[in-house]
């Protein structure tokens, strides 16, 4: 008798669980995120806080042509509701070729997010913004490629983000400033300082490719 309540109990437990952690019904359904412009280039991440929470974030492009503009939301149910659309950018010029921004989430509430913008010229800017509430507030965006030493006229694009386990973020752009020669950059960003480390050339060469990864083997 004693066993089967501890067999009762055990399942109780196990049930209550399983409720708690599992996602809800339906979460695998497709979802229209009611819009009356376009959305394009989403990007996922995600990250479970201190409490327990499984926060869900996704950076989108919306808009056509050079009015084009970055926004990110984020869901705390496993993509089941999502909460309202932050814009990111100040501008509405986010580069229209392909995906030119990246978005990732790092330790202790960090969001980071980084794209490529057109300006009159024509000339590319990058520029930077990131969350420390987990996605809740976000800073003004920073211009960074006059910070990373990047020479005009400039041609940054496509930014590839990663996270290290000290939280600290590094960068790696494809920079067209030389049609014959372009280049793989990179640059790191500490959060213990929020100072950008200057731009260094990776690799160069006529045939480089546009769209650069990054992912770092330690510290």
């Amino acid at each position: 008798m004693l066993g089967n309540k501890i067999f009762v109990g055990l399942g109780v437990i196990l049930m209550s669980w399983v409720s708690l952690f599992a996602p809800p019904q339906g979460w695998d359904q497709w979802q229209h995120f009611p819009s009356t412009e376009d959305q394009s280039y989403p990007i996922l991440s995600g990250v479970r806080n201190y409490l327990g929470t499984a926060w869900l974030y996704q950076g989108f492009v919306q808009g056509t042509g050079l009015q084009r503009e970055l926004w990110f939301r984020r869901s705390g149910d496993f993509g089941f509701h999502w909460e309202n659309p932050i814009r990111l950018d100040n501008s509405g010029r986010v580069a229209g070729y392909d995906r030119n921004y990246d978005l990732t989430r790092g330790s202790w509430g960090y969001i980071f997010a980084v794209w490529s913008e057109f300006q009159p010229g024509p000339i590319y800017q990058l520029w930077f913004s990131y969350s420390t509430d987990y996605g809740v507030t976000w800073t003004s965006p920073t211009r960074i490629d006059d910070d990373l030493g990047i020479a005009d006229p400039n041609y940054p694009y496509y930014p590839s983000l990663y996270v290290d386990d000290l939280n600290n973020l590094h960068l790696a752009v494809y920079y067209h400033n030389d049609p014959n020669d372009p280049e793989i950059g990179y640059s790191r960003y500490n959060t213990s300082t929020n100072t950008w480390e200057p731009y260094e050339c990776v690799y160069s060469h006529p045939l480089v490719f546009t769209s650069p990864e990054i992912i770092t083997a330690g510290p």
